[in-house]
């Protein structure tokens, strides 16, 4: 697959839960658009909890640019939208059917699939689906070697990240915590408590924030506030925008 800007892009998300689909879209969506200055259009289905994560965001004006990203709501089955050269459906979300009926033979259509180690997926990363269409689906496998898709990286990263491990072992351990509600949160909580080392867990405003409050033994948390238990500070984090949240 060839970039170009004359190529147009359309990334189709449907947000489940947790924010992990627009979260992932959204980083995506900037890194073509500002990095390799490709053309993207995002599809969303719920905008409502897109502009949680997606700065500036103002679903009431209709298609809004942000960042250079055209963002649209989902499209209904009556809206007449020109296919792009190049179709992202992201995590197998499906892809609206008028719009699907009027992609054409060279449309590229891309499955991106969630993030894995695991060995099989070096296999079966770009490999093509053939659809009844005629069309062909291509599954995109992100990891971590040279036959997988890599990952989405912001151009500063490694270097931030030597910068990070500079001394480490003199730092305080900083973990950001987000899980779904049935994970052991308590129990790794306890284990943070009598380490040796000083540890500062970040939690954002989530699902799992009741099981943080049972482990400190109190009924309500409150944002920005941080609570010391002997070497863990348990620091709770306001909801923020993916930019906030990465400085």
């Amino acid at each position: 697959m060839q970039n170009g800007t004359d190529q147009r892009w359309d990334i189709f998300c449907r947000i489940v839960d947790n924010f992990g689909d627009i979260g992932v879209c959204w980083r995506l969506s900037q890194q073509l658009a500002n990095t390799h200055q490709l053309p993207i259009r995002l599809f969303i289905d719920d905008l409502e909890t897109a502009k949680k994560i997606i700065p500036g965001y103002q679903p009431e004006l209709g298609t809004q640019i942000i960042n250079h990203v055209e963002i649209w709501a989902w499209p209904n089955d009556d809206d007449a939208i020109q296919p792009a050269e190049v179709v992202f459906e992201t995590f197998s979300c499906g892809i609206p059917q008028r719009y699907l009926s009027a992609m054409q033979p060279h449309t590229k259509w891309v499955n991106l699939e969630y993030l894995s180690a695991e060995k099989w997926i070096d296999e079966f990363h770009a490999l093509p689906s053939p659809q009844a269409s005629g069309l062909s689906r291509h599954f995109f496998f992100p990891g971590f070697t040279e036959a997988t898709g890599g990952l989405i990286r912001e151009p500063n990263i490694v270097a931030h990240d030597d910068a990070y491990k500079t001394n480490l072992a003199e730092q305080t351990l900083k973990i950001s915590l987000f899980a779904y509600p049935n994970a052991p949160i308590e129990d790794l909580l306890k284990i943070l408590q009598t380490s040796q080392q000083n540890t500062v867990v970040y939690v954002p405003s989530s699902s799992i924030l009741p099981q943080v409050e049972s482990f400190l033994g109190i009924t309500q948390s409150n944002p920005n506030e941080t609570y010391l238990r002997d070497k863990l500070h348990i620091k709770m984090l306001p909801f923020l925008s993916q930019d906030d949240y990465d400085t």
